[in-house]
């Protein structure tokens, strides 16, 4: 017979899920519209978070951010990707360059983890968190890696999520998706149209190993890069040899930077939505 399932327990990791998951720090009041509980009850959930350090007061305000736990927990992860330390000089001068936040993110099967973040002088606060995991089609960092991938691969990728995530499998029919997939091989990059900045793209570049094949991508999470015309023709960003730089970086350490999840089958790595890594986004 199964032990009942202590609802305290379970709204506090509900709650856990939900701050980390958030894309910006977010209040008690939302937690609670959100859960469909009682504030008194996230409240108290709240509470317990904050004394074990699994989340912390944003500013020392009233909204909550992920703490010291998720960021220890998920710095043991990233100790598994070498390629994430390799990374971080290239990053750090991105960053210096470009003013903007720069992110890597690693192929995990048929997914994209972002396993270093390096925030740059014209944010404020970034959306991109560590430990974030996603489809490859979802964000743009993981499209660079998806719109490489060999004609076999990406059917395997289609299969894989027609079978595991359902509700994603239509977005791989959309012609603007293709069309989109298409010019980032063409061009060697992705691009993303930001709200924010109408008529500017930030940028994302794959990071290939040895043999050509896609490993990870380095995203410019800004506007960077002025968005193309009806011809779709883009200029390739002034600062694309730092990349190239990461990369020959990768050939000369050969297998010390191969991701050690490589040999596993990507179709047996299979991450829901509420498996999803989350680290402290201030790191």
């Amino acid at each position: 017979m199964r032990s009942p399932v202590n609802s305290s327990t379970a709204h506090v990791f509900e709650v856990l899920r939900v701050v980390c998951s958030a894309e910006s720090p977010v209040g008690v009041a939302e937690i609670a519209r959100e859960m469909r509980l009682p504030t008194t009850t996230v409240h108290r959930a709240l509470s317990t978070l904050e004394e074990a350090q699994y989340i912390s007061r944003f500013q020392n305000g009233s909204r909550y951010e992920p703490g010291l736990m998720p960021h220890l927990l998920n710095w043991t992860l990233f100790r598994r990707f070498p390629l994430s330390s390799a990374a971080m000089p290239f990053l750090k001068r991105l960053a210096t360059e470009t003013g903007e936040t720069v992110s890597l993110v690693v192929r995990l099967g048929w997914y994209g983890l972002r396993v270093a973040v390096v925030y740059g002088g014209n944010d404020i606060y970034h959306r991109d968190r560590l430990g974030e995991t996603a489809l490859l089609q979802r964000h743009l960092s993981s499209r660079a890696i998806l719109a490489n991938l060999a004609e076999r691969e990406f059917e395997l990728y289609r299969r894989f999520v027609n079978l595991h995530h359902r509700e994603a499998a239509l977005e791989l029919d959309r012609g603007g998706l293709r069309k989109e997939l298409r010019l980032a091989r063409e061009r060697g990059f992705a691009v993303e149209e930001l709200k924010v900045s109408p008529g500017s793209c930030a940028v994302a570049l794959p990071v290939r190993d040895p043999d050509g094949r896609p490993v990870a991508a380095v995203t410019v999470n800004g506007p960077v890069l002025p968005c193309a015309g009806p011809d779709g023709r883009l200029e390739p960003p002034r600062w694309i040899g730092v990349r190239d730089g990461l990369e020959a970086a990768i050939r000369a350490e050969g297998d010390r930077l191969t991701t050690r999840y490589a040999h596993i089958d990507p179709d047996d790595i299979v991450i829901h939505p509420a498996q999803a890594f989350v680290g402290d986004p201030n790191e």
